[in-house]
Order: structure tokens, then C-alpha cells, then sequence
């Protein structure tokens, strides 16, 4: 299996399980600071894209495909007021961006939210 396939199987299955809420982060706040991976692994749902981020990094590193360097945590803003993180993946086409939070908002694969783009 190439990364490429690997990051199109995980983004789908992510997908399906986690998506993003506008207002998540300022009625869950508390979430952003969850110490336990096994905590966040067993909930589905809304979630904070940082912990999205999170377990998609650990997926893809467990895949033994991946290594750290390949990828890369980026920060832009939405709405130019809040601050938003998505994925910078590298595999044998160059960097993808994956920003599964957003996905929810018709964002899709290579695509991520940022501006009014959400």
C-alpha cells in the first residue's frame, strides 16, 4: 500500500467518525486540554480539530507508513478571528492538505478551512 492510499483510507474512516461544530469550542472548552488518546479514540462525533488532528496524526504514524516528519501541524484562522489547525501530509505526490474537521463544511480532501472559506 502506497501513503497516498493509506491517507484516503484514514481520511474516509475519520471522516465518518469525527467531524467539526462551529460553536464546539466555546461549549467545550475543557476538551481541548483531554490528556488521554484512549478518551478521545472512544468518542465519535463533534470534536475539536486540534484533537481530530490528534488521532489522525497517531493513525497514520501506527500504519508504519508514516513518520513524523511527514507531517505537519499548520495554524491559519477562520473567519480571520478564530484559530484553526489542520494537517500538512507528505506522500509520494508531494504535501497534501487534510483538514477533516472541516469536512462537515463541504471542504474536501487536499482542501482546508480558513478565512470565510468554511
Amino acid at each position: 500500500m502506497t501513503k497516498k492510499e493509506q491517507l484516503l483510507i484514514s481520511y474516509g474512516l475519520f471522516s465518518q467518525r469525527y467531524h467539526g461544530e462551529r460553536l464546539y469550542t466555546l461549549t467545550h472548552l475543557f476538551e481541548l486540554f483531554e490528556p488521554s488518546i484512549q478518551k478521545l479514540r472512544a468518542k465519535s462525533g463533534a470534536m475539536h480539530c486540534t484533537n481530530i488532528n490528534r488521532l489522525f496524526k497517531e493513525e497514520l504514524l501506527a500504519s508504519g507508513l508514516f513518520s513524523k516528519k511527514d507531517i505537519k501541524k499548520r495554524w491559519t484562522l477562520l473567519w480571520y478571528v478564530s484559530p484553526h489547525q489542520y494537517l500538512k501530509i507528505k506522500t509520494e505526490d508531494g504535501w497534501t492538505s487534510v483538514d477533516i474537521w472541516a469536512k462537515t463544511f463541504g471542504i474536501g480532501f487536499g482542501d482546508y478551512a480558513h478565512g470565510f472559506h468554511v
